[in-house]
Order: C-alpha cells, then sequence, then structure tokens
C-alpha cells in the first residue's frame, strides 16, 4: 500500500472536474466526519460500527494478514476518509471523483434509462488494471419527500427534477471497489424518504421507495425495493441485508474474477433478488402474526392492518413480476456458470420462488380475513350472552322491587302506626302480596309466550328443511338430465 501521495494533493485530482460550488471543495465543513456511517464487516461474522480512521485501518491491516476477506461500507463520506483510504489503500482517484458526478442532460431519467443517454461509463475496462477494480450502481428514485435532499450534511448531492405525475424524482449512486483480494470498499448516499402525498396511499405500487437501475429490458429498469421495515431506503442497510448471507460473499469475491470486482449489472441483480425475498419474509411474518395472535381479539384496527398487507402484497407481486419478466439473463448466466456450485439459487429462480409462495400467502391472508369475520361473530355471540345474563338479573331485580315501588307509591307512609291514618299496616301488606303475585305471573306469562314462539319457529325451520330435502332429489335429476341434453346437442 503505497502512502507517498499527500492527501491535499489527491483531493485535488478528485475534484478535478467536478462544479466549483461542490461540497467536495469545501475542506472546513467537509473535513470532519459527522453525518457519517461506517461498517467495517467480515465473512466469520465479526463487524466493528462506526470505528474511527485509525481503528480501521489497524483492522484491515489485521484482517488481510490473516487473509480473511472484509468489506467496508461508508455513508456519505468525508474529506479526511476519502483522502486518508484512498492513500492508504492506493485507490485510484478516479473512484471517488465518479461517485461524485451525476448524469448529463435536461432529464436525469432519460441519462439512466436511455439506451442513448450519456452518463459516466461504469464498465470495467479489462485494459486497465486500476479501474478494472471498480464498479458505479447509478439509480433513479420516483415519489422523493419534500425533505429528502439535505445540503447542508449530503457532501454528494445528486440532481433533483419534479415530475407533474411522479413527484420529486432523483438520481443516486452506489459505488464500490475492490481495493485488494480480501477487501471492497462501498461508498453510499444519505438516506431517503418516499412521499407523504395522500394520492399515493391507493396505489399499491407505491407503497415504499424503490432504486431502480438500467439494468432491464424494459424502459422502467430493475428495482431494489426499500426495506419494509425501515422508514427510509439506505442503501448502507441494504448491503448490511445482502451480507448477512453468507453465500453472497462468493458473488462479490468469486474466484474467476481474478481479483477483479463484479460487473453492477450481476450485482444489482442479486441485490434486487434479496431485497424482494426480505420484504417477502416480513410481510410473511407480519400476516402470521395477525392471523395467529391478533385475530384472537378481533378489532376494526386489525381490519385495517390486514387491508395494508393485502396492499403490501399486490404491489410486492406486481414489482417482483416486472422484476422477473423484464430481468437481463445472458451475462448473469454466463456469471452463474462459475459460482454454481458454490450457489445454484439465480436471481430469477429466487424470484420465482417468491411469485410462487406469494400465491399461498395471498390464499392465507383471505384465510384470514374469513378467520376475522368468525371471530367477531364469536365475540358478538359472547357479547349477546353476557348481555342476556344481565337481563336476566335485572328482571329478577325488577319482580322484587316493583312491587314495593308500587307499594309504597300507593300508601306512602299514610298507616295507622306511624300517623294515625285509618289504614292499617295489614293492608299494605295485603296489597304488596297481590301485586306481588300479578308480577310474577305476568313474567312467567311473558317466558310462555316466549318459549311458545321460539318452539315455533323450530318448527318451522325443521318444515322447512324436510321440504327442501324431498325437493332435492328432483332437483338433481333435472340438472342431471338437462347436462346430458347439452351433451348431445352442444
Amino acid at each position: 500500500m503505497s502512502t507517498t501521495i499527500p492527501d491535499k494533493d489527491y483531493l485535488n485530482k478528485v475534484c478535478e472536474g467536478l462544479p466549483p460550488d461542490h461540497p467536495l471543495r469545501n475542506i472546513t465543513t467537509n473535513a470532519q466526519p459527522q453525518r457519517q456511517k461506517v461498517l467495517y464487516t467480515c465473512l466469520n461474522g465479526s463487524t466493528i460500527a462506526s470505528p474511527s480512521l485509525p481503528q480501521l485501518l489497524q483492522q484491515h491491516t489485521e484482517t488481510e494478514a490473516r487473509n480473511q476477506i472484509a468489506v467496508c461500507l461508508v455513508e456519505n463520506i468525508c474529506h479526511e476518509w476519502v483522502a486518508a483510504l484512498g492513500t492508504a489503500w492506493n485507490i485510484d482517484h478516479t473512484f471517488f471523483f465518479g461517485h461524485a458526478s451525476n448524469p448529463i442532460g435536461e432529464s436525469v431519467w432519460e441519462a439512466l434509462m436511455n439506451p442513448g443517454g450519456k452518463w459516466e461509463d461504469w464498465t470495467p475496462n479489462r485494459s486497465d488494471p486500476t479501474i478494472h477494480h471498480m464498479g458505479h450502481l447509478h439509480g433513479f428514485f420516483e415519489h422523493l419527500g419534500e425533505d429528502s435532499p439535505r445540503p447542508q450534511i449530503d457532501r454528494f448531492p445528486r440532481r433533483l427534477q419534479r415530475h407533474p405525475r411522479w413527484g420529486l424524482q432523483g438520481n443516486s449512486k452506489i459505488s464500490y471497489c475492490r481495493v485488494s483480494p480480501c477487501l471492497y470498499l462501498i461508498l453510499t448516499d444519505l438516506p431517503l424518504r418516499k412521499s407523504t402525498d395522500v394520492q399515493l396511499r391507493d396505489n399499491p405500487l407505491h407503497t415504499h421507495l424503490c432504486f431502480r437501475v438500467p439494468f432491464s429490458r424494459n424502459y422502467g429498469g430493475l428495482a431494489i425495493p426499500q426495506e419494509y421495515d425501515r422508514p427510509e431506503f439506505s442503501a448502507l442497510d441494504i448491503f448490511v441485508n445482502f451480507l448477512n448471507h453468507a453465500w453472497h460473499w462468493r458473488i462479490l469475491f468469486a474466484e474467476h474474477l481474478q481479483n477483479g470486482a463484479v460487473h453492477p449489472m450481476i450485482l444489482s441483480n442479486f441485490l434486487a433478488a434479496s431485497m424482494w425475498r426480505t420484504n417477502f419474509l416480513s410481510l410473511k411474518q407480519n400476516i402470521q402474526s395477525i392471523a395467529f395472535r391478533d385475530v384472537r381479539r378481533p378489532s376494526i384496527l386489525i381490519n385495517d392492518r390486514l387491508h395494508d398487507a393485502r396492499q403490501a402484497l399486490a404491489g410486492l407481486q406486481a414489482e417482483v413480476q416486472s422484476a422477473r419478466k423484464w430481468m437481463l439473463t445472458e451475462d448473469l448466466d454466463d456469471f452463474l456458470k462459475h459460482i454454481r456450485k458454490a450457489q445454484p439459487t439465480s436471481p430469477h429462480a429466487a424470484l420465482d420462488q417468491v411469485l410462487e409462495e406469494a400465491e399461498h400467502l395471498y390464499q392465507f391472508l383471505m384465510d384470514t380475513f374469513q378467520l376475522l369475520m368468525g371471530s367477531i361473530s364469536v365475540l358478538d355471540s359472547q357479547t349477546s350472552l353476557e348481555e342476556a345474563k344481565r337481563s336476566t338479573t335485572l328482571t329478577q331485580l325488577a319482580a322484587v322491587y316493583l312491587p314495593l315501588s308500587l307499594a309504597t307509591s300507593i300508601f306512602g307512609m299514610n298507616i295507622k302506626e306511624i300517623n294515625e291514618s285509618p289504614l292499617s299496616v295489614w293492608v299494605v301488606f295485603v296489597a304488596l302480596a297481590i301485586l306481588a303475585v300479578g308480577t310474577v305471573l305476568l313474567l312467567l306469562g311473558a317466558t310462555a309466550v316466549r318459549a311458545v314462539s321460539l318452539g315455533r319457529m323450530r318448527q318451522w325451520a325443521k318444515n322447512l328443511h324436510r321440504s327442501k330435502k324431498k325437493s332435492s332429489p328432483k332437483n338433481d335429476a333435472a340438472v342431471e338430465e338437462q347436462a346430458v341434453e347439452q351433451t348431445k346437442y352442444g
């Protein structure tokens, strides 16, 4: 590793060709690593989060000495780290310049998605051993939130355009470099948020942000989705999820690459397949949690959550079908021949599996709706029984207190033993007994009438069932005869 290039000279080379107002030229505000995230992870599972610059360089020296492979992820890299990593790891300055540059032309979408558009050449140059070790993954976003661009902390500002239909649009870039046979350096931009426009809520295809890259036979590009469990699109988090699967490391460090970097088209296909698979499993876990636990105590909020899950599943199926249909497979198939022994699952096979499992999940979701209705019916029945018990208790209380109320309202305190009234106290008890007997007879009569009515309704239902049962053979015969006639003359 060479450290002979002074930091200042290295930065000057990086900034050559950048606009005069580019943040990378402002050393005063961009020298310190505020608003920068760093993650250094190895295949053996050890990870260092937010290391200092000396710690990172020391850790890589030790990792390289043990001949272990590692990946260094940096989000919104600062001046100091550009100069230090560039000189310590002997990275060509064009790598950082390529990460800072943006597409050319009036329309960012046309520049990225149109084959005739102009943008920096991301194709590795096999004749140049330095360029061969790097790649830039250009992409595009739609429906960005108004708070997504943050120029005060963004060291790599991207182009933003407002479209009357697709809202705020902008580009982004993921740059990666094969620093050595054992190390990748991956640079990402700041996270972005989706627009909160209410018009997007009714469209199942726009529930989350998608990073669209120009590696597809479709003009819309290949979509790399945001993690459903995250509030924003973070390329750093996507790579963390990608590297959590050990076999993905074999894609980055494939032997046939001869210590070179994987092609951006290959990387984007595996990233997309991995993220769609991750989002499907997350959605499946959410639906199963509702079906097995939350439905036990149903509410209107659970119904809303099921409809949200149905919307997310519909959007996922549509995007996965589009990605699978328009995926570029020529160069991908050639790459898979070299790593087939290491991992037989190709991106298109992974997407096919997602679509197949999504169909089963959709049916499970529909069954959950029926289960929710059944749970609500059971809960309503339980509530009705409790109300009936309370009504019975109230009736019993009425049978006791109603005669007392009538007797006291008639006689009040006017009895001989209290205020020398001509009525004696035994008259009150006689009247109370008569009223009590009358109340009991009235309640018993109402109960008897209700029982008779229920008995008649049950008898009517039985008679109706018997009549249907008797007529069913005739109906079946008529249907069979009609089918035979259609067979003869159809």
